[in-house]
């Protein structure tokens, strides 16, 4: 009972900076793979949409084996570094090399030998990853048992993240695609993009770690049990079998990819549809910013108010009718026109209001995933943080992996062509950028909408959860 009243209060802000430092990683690799990297292999290196897609998509599947092989692992390590440290340093430099090799492809490639770099790179990242994103997640349950402090250290990974990813946006639209003769049409643009990728994401996975390195004595330390790919399978089956698992892992896989989609198509809208310069594309990830924060700072609040799975539910529904709106606008003839100085603001308040409710519902996906633990500790026994862990990042990578794969799809099948300049492609393809950007992906929504709503824990049902396992744990205690 002491260890769980320890765990209840307020968490060191140092500890939750520390914590955060390590999303610049993911939040780098998320704006190089959805903001840049399917554009520059199909626009700029000319690889066609499917395979460019495919890369990514069987970079991804990589993942369904690797993490939860990972948090398997670190759930079971035993060092004097703990469980999740020794896995989290030895991701630094391997994340580091790879992504900025992935966006360093040698010149002359032909389309086989381009796939095959795309695709052995993309996994190298998403290994890499893997290592330090899955073992630092599951600190989080063992930092906490509150039920909205879970949701403070969560939300500091997601504001960093966007900070990261937000960071590396800027450099590349002010500083380097500006510089770079032929600007975003040019493979020197991306290397260079590469290079700042590559020092961000090591530098800020050697931080995390080392500040979180002093709470590695207040952990856990593993069951001695056997080791295996039977006991393996077994972990993964207990995991799997809890509901509210199933449910919140499908739900938060459609509703992430709809809304990640549209990341990853974002380029070709800004560049295509919208017609936007490479100045008004640096304001406006600069002004998306503000909302970000807002977004961060306010998603523990927002579950204080009810619980996070009602909180959740509204905010999925309010993306569903408002994410395509600027879209079926331009097709009703009512936004302004390309060119317009009106259009930048119309765009970046419709992005800012609808980004908001986005990141406030991966926060508490994030949050809501620790909670199950605690429902599968009880009902089984055992603490997998690990392959909870796993689970998440897996549903934030298929995110990508799928979204890549859809977008790669879609240009081939509009024929888009490559290296085109803004204004001279044809406007019906222009058109059915729009529709699969806007309006194609409301019925994706729907579907995860309906899993999302047969997630169980809610409030009430946490306190249950948490003071059976408190009670068992005075039970348990040897008697003086």
């Amino acid at each position: 009972m002491a260890d769980s009243a320890a765990r209840t209060g307020k968490v060191p802000f140092s500890i939750k900076a520390a914590y955060g430092t390590g999303a610049v990683a993911d939040g780098v690799k998320t704006a190089v793979f959805n903001s840049f990297l399917l554009f520059y292999y199909t626009g700029v290196l000319g690889l066609p949409g499917s395979l460019a897609g495919a890369a990514l998509f069987v970079a991804m599947c990589f993942d369904a084996v690797s993490d939860p092989l990972v948090g398997y692992l670190s759930d079971h390590t035993r060092s004097r570094w703990g469980r999740r440290h020794p896995y989290m340093y030895a991701a630094a430099l391997p994340m580091g090399v790879s992504i900025y090799l992935l966006l360093a492809p040698p010149a002359g490639l032909g389309h086989a030998a381009l796939f095959a770099w795309m695709t052995s790179l993309s996994i190298c990242v998403r290994v890499a990853l893997t290592l330090h994103m899955i073992p630092r997640s599951a600190l989080v349950p063992e930092l906490t048992y509150n039920y909205d402090e879970r949701t403070s250290i969560v939300a500091a990974g997601f504001l960093m993240g966007w900070v990261g990813g937000l960071g590396l946006s800027q450099i590349a639209w002010i500083a380097i695609i500006p510089s770079v003769p032929e600007g975003r049409m040019s493979p020197e643009a991306y290397r260079q993009i590469g290079l700042v990728a590559s020092i961000a994401c090591t530098t800020a996975i050697l931080v995390s770690a080392a500040g979180l390195h002093r709470v590695i004595p207040t952990l856990r330390q593993p069951d001695k049990v056997p080791m295996g790919l039977q006991p393996f399978l077994a972990e993964v089956k207990n995991a799997f079998s809890n509901r509210s698992f199933q449910m919140l892992l499908i739900g938060g896989i459609i509703i992430s990819v709809a809304t990640n989609f549209q990341e990853v198509f974002g380029l070709y809208m800004s560049t295509y549809f919208w017609e936007l310069k490479d100045g008004d594309i640096a304001r406006l990830a600069l002004l998306l910013g503000l909302a970000v924060l807002v977004a961060t700072l306010g998603a523990r609040p927002l579950s204080q108010r009810s619980d996070k799975r009602k909180t959740a539910i509204g905010l999925a529904m309010f993306l569903f009718l408002w994410a395509p709106l600027t879209i079926v606008g331009r097709f009703a003839g009512l936004m302004p026109e390309n060119g317009s100085p009106l259009l930048l603001p119309v765009i970046v308040a419709h992005l800012a209001i609808a980004i908001v409710p986005a990141i406030a519902l991966g926060i508490l996906f994030s949050s809501m995933f620790k909670d199950i633990i605690d429902e599968i500790e009880l009902d089984s026994g055992m603490r997998q943080e690990g392959l909870i862990g796993a689970a998440i990042a897996f549903m934030l990578k298929a995110v990508a992996g799928v979204g890549n794969l859809m977008g790669g799809i879609a240009i081939e099948v509009i024929d888009f062509p490559v290296k085109a300049a803004p204004g001279t492609v044809d406007p019906d393809k222009v058109f059915w950028l729009g529709v699969v950007a806007g309006p194609g992906l409301m019925f994706v929504y729907v579907l995860g909408f309906v899993f999302l709503t047969r997630y169980d824990i809610t409030r009430e049902r946490y306190a249950e959860i948490r003071a059976k396992l408190d009670a068992r744990a005075t039970t348990a205690e040897p008697q003086p």
